[in-house]
């Protein structure tokens, strides 16, 4: 399965076994590993989907994925232990200062930010198009060509 972006000449490809989330016409969010690719329709944890009634597929940006939490909560960490601090071992109150708030909140926005960023969403007909193709005998070895691992 491709997904073909205009303008660019990278695709986003899909094989039989990739990790995919979409989102249907109908608003419902399926996400799993592709078992089984046909010319119109594929096959999602044993649900068939067809790609006519695909409206959005997200693609994941593993650096944000990973780094939006690990910000988030470092956030909420610094500015607790800011707070901690200054209460134990400062003078007066501990929002006396407030020069630990304008971080905090740097960081906890930040955090929230990758979060919402982590997925990249191809809108299926206005801007991509999602197509099957269907390699058939160009995926078969040529007569008397050996493949990889393949012995005498």
């Amino acid at each position: 399965m491709v997904l073909d972006k205009p303008g660019r000449v990278k695709r986003l490809h899909y094989n039989s076994g990739d990790f995919i989330f979409v989102k249907l016409n109908n608003g419902e969010k399926v996400e799993g590993r592709i078992g089984k690719l046909d010319s119109a329709r594929f096959v999602i944890n044993e649900r068939i989907i067809q790609v006519a009634d695909i409206d959005k597929v997200y693609k994941e940006r593993p650096m944000f994925s990973i780094l939006g939490p690990f910000i988030f909560f470092g956030g909420f960490v610094y500015g607790g232990s800011y707070v901690l601090n200054d209460y134990t071992f400062g003078e007066g109150s501990p929002f006396s200062r407030r020069s630990f708030i304008y971080p905090t909140v740097g960081l906890v926005s930040s955090g929230a930010l990758m979060r919402f960023l982590a997925y990249r969403r191809y809108k299926i007909g206005r801007c991509c198009d999602v197509k099957t193709i269907d390699l058939g005998d160009f995926a078969k070895p040529a007569p008397g060509v050996k493949s990889k691992g393949q012995e005498e």
